[in-house]
This record gives structure tokens, sequence and C-alpha cells, in this order.
């Protein structure tokens, strides 16, 4: 049951993370302010998601990494419930903010946990990678549903008692895994000095990038679609089409898993990046159907990218280290996510979509001039340790 359930917290995780996107459609009216004045609201949240990878992935290293995705799970849960029970900008401000807190456990304890399955991880991750993309993709079309049919509070409580129900499930069915000694491992990579600072500097620079453009092209999606779709003009319908891009899109880890463990990193991380600064330019152009299909092929290969970081830290880090690998990585990913919030909010104001999915645009460019210097995989050695042997690529 483990498997199954850290997948499903996948899908929970984000679900919970993009609720108020699609809310705050309606809370324009309720609240009576301006969308660069709500989205704002968030900010806390998306710090707290990023900020808090750290001391989760220590405590999952150092602790029990099952008993962290128990907190994950009720304390999302509790947390989504004080937002469906805010009446203020200030109130929702400190549930988004909450939400964030406990959300961010989710990464750096579920990838480690799945790579110690021993199975294949760039299919194990991709599968995962799918279930949130899952939950990126239906959150838009559950909260719009949701808020038409019910209220906007039920869009928070409904995924709320699904995470509680789950953490009890995680707390009665899984069995906690066994910890190897603190002392059992050494951080050590099986390749040089160069080749350490090369991997790096590409695959942070890399992580940073991806992380603005993933938390950017989420959150402002119901937004550009509410805009330049003529009839679109329920949280229902929003919520349709902001589904159908992202469902489509997640099917790129299923792609893209399995090609990373039969072949090279680098050459599936550099087509993922190359065919993004494109359809980003043009995402900023586009409406109607057109705006549609471009949407789901930049959002394919924005999620495309996502397993392919994750594998190399799986493949090259220690078991007694990844949480805190994972956690670092997520870090930086979701710090630069939080600047998507202001960067948004500043964007809209100042030119519009054109002007947001230019700068993205431009940004992924960068990007790819970043990931270029990711050493080939023939200078590359998994670390030294009897778990990476289970792990390491196929040949």
């Amino acid at each position: 049951m483990r498997v199954p359930l850290i997948n499903l917290g996948h899908v929970l995780d984000h679900i919970v993370m993009l609720i108020y996107p699609t809310v705050v459609l309606t809370l324009m009216v309720e609240f009576q302010q301006s969308y660069a004045e709500l989205i704002a609201l968030s900010l806390g949240g998306f710090i707290a998601f990023g900020a808090g990878s750290l001391p989760a992935g220590w405590l999952a290293d150092r602790w029990s990494r099952d008993r962290m995705m128990v907190i994950f799970f009720i304390g999302t849960g509790l947390a989504c419930f004080t937002a469906a029970a805010a009446s203020t900008p200030m109130q929702m401000a400190a549930a988004l903010t909450a939400i964030g807190v406990f959300a961010s456990i989710y990464h750096p304890v579920a990838a480690p946990l799945l790579v110690a399955s021993g199975e294949r991880i760039g299919r194990t991750l991709g599968t995962n990678g799918f279930f949130g993309n899952f939950g990126v993709a239906v959150a838009a079309l559950l909260t719009g549903a949701l808020t038409d049919l019910i209220s906007w509070r039920a869009a928070f409580a409904v995924p709320g008692v699904v995470c509680i129900l789950a953490g009890i499930a995680y707390l009665t069915l899984v069995p906690p895994l066994p910890r190897e000694p603190r002392t059992a491992q050494r951080l050590e990579f099986g390749f040089g000095r160069g080749t350490t600072r090369r991997l790096l500097l590409a695959f942070f620079t890399t992580a940073l990038i991806a992380g603005l453009i993933f938390a950017a092209t989420t959150v402002l999606m119901p937004k550009l679609f509410a805009e330049r779709l003529t009839g679109a003009g329920s949280a229902t319908q929003i919520g349709g089409f902001v589904f159908t891009v992202f469902f489509f899109a997640g099917l790129a880890q299923m792609i893209v898993g399995p090609l990373i463990d039969r072949y090279s990193v680098r050459p599936v991380l550099l087509t993922v990046i190359a065919l993004q600064a494109p359809f980003l330019f043009l995402s900023g152009e586009a409406e109607g159907f057109a705006l549609v299909l471009v949407s789901a092929l930049t959002m394919f290969a924005v999620f495309g990218q996502i397993p392919v970081n994750d594998v190399i830290i799986g493949r090259y880090v220690p078991d007694a280290y990844r949480a805190r690998a994972y956690a670092l990585r997520y870090l930086v990913s979701f710090t630069a996510g939080m600047l998507a919030v202001p960067f948004i909010a500043y964007g809209h104001e100042a030119g519009g979509f054109a002007w947001i999915f230019t700068a993205l645009s431009l940004s992924a460019g960068i990007m790819l001039i970043a990931a270029l210097f990711l050493p080939g995989e023939a200078a590359l050695r998994p670390a030294a340790t009897a778990d990476q042997a289970k792990v390491s690529p196929a040949e």
C-alpha cells in the first residue's frame, strides 16, 4: 500500500496548492479586490512550499520518512479546513501559508521512498510524476465544479477530508521502513571533482528556471483561459479546459521516465527543454482553440522535464542523504516558483500575458544553455553503494 498511497499523495499535493488560482476568480467578487491583489495572497504558501522542503528532508533522513508522510496527509487536510473557514483576505493568506508548510513535506520525502523500492527509477518516478500532474490537471476542474455546485469553501474542504482519510490509511496500513545507521554511508560521488561541479551547476540552474516556468504556467492558466477563450465563462468550463491541457501534458512523464532508463539523461533533458521556448512564446500570442493546442504542447514539454532532474539525484546520491538532496532540489525549484506569484501579478498589470510568456520563453532559452553543460553519461558513474546498484541506468 505504500506506493499507491504515495502516488495518491502526489495527486493531493498538487491539488491543494492549485485550488486558490481558480477560487480567486470567485473571490474577486466576494472580497471586492483585483486579481493582482488577491493572487498575491498565495505568496506565503509558495514560500512555505519551498522553504519547508529542507527541514522536511532533514527530519525524514534522521527520523522516519513514513511518519513524515502521515504528517503531510493529516496536516495538509487540517490546513485546507482553515482555508475553507477564511472570511477575510488576511485569514486566507494565513491558511494558504499553512497549506504550503504541510504540502512542502511531500516531495523530499516521497521521492527517496520511491527510489528505495529498487525498481527502474525512471519508470517509477515517471509514473509518480503522472499522478502529480493529474493533480495539477484536475485541480482547476475539481475546484471549478465544487465552486459552481456548492461553494468555494467546499473546494478546500473536500480535498481536506480526502487528505485526512489518506493519512489515517497510511498510518494504519504502511509499516515504517527500517532505517540504516547514519554512519553507514558517506556522501560520495563516483566521478571527479570537475565533473561534480559541472553536474551541480547545470542541475541547479535548470532546476531554478524550471521551477519558475512550472509554477508560473500552472498558476496563470485558469486566468489565461478566462480571458482568451470565448464562451468559457463559468469556473467549471475554465477548469475543464485546464484539465484537458494538464492531463495531456501529464502523459509526458509516462513517456520520458522509461526513456531515461534506456538512454542517457543529457539528450532527453535537452530535447524537452528545447521544445519549451517556442511553445511558451506562442502561448502568449494564441487565442481560442489555438490557445488550447499550444498550451497543451507547452505543458507537455514543461512536465516532461520533471522526472529527469529527479532521476539524476536517485542515481548519484546515496540513500542516507537522498531526502536532503531532494529537499535541496525542491527548495531551489519551489523558491523560484514562489517568485511566479509576484511575477504574474506585475506582468499582468504591466503588459498582460504576452509579456509574461515572452519572459518565460527567454528564461527557457537560458535554461537550455545551462543544460548544455550537463556532463554526458560516460563521465558519470553511480555512487558506490549497494542500493545504487539496483537503480543504475540500463545498459
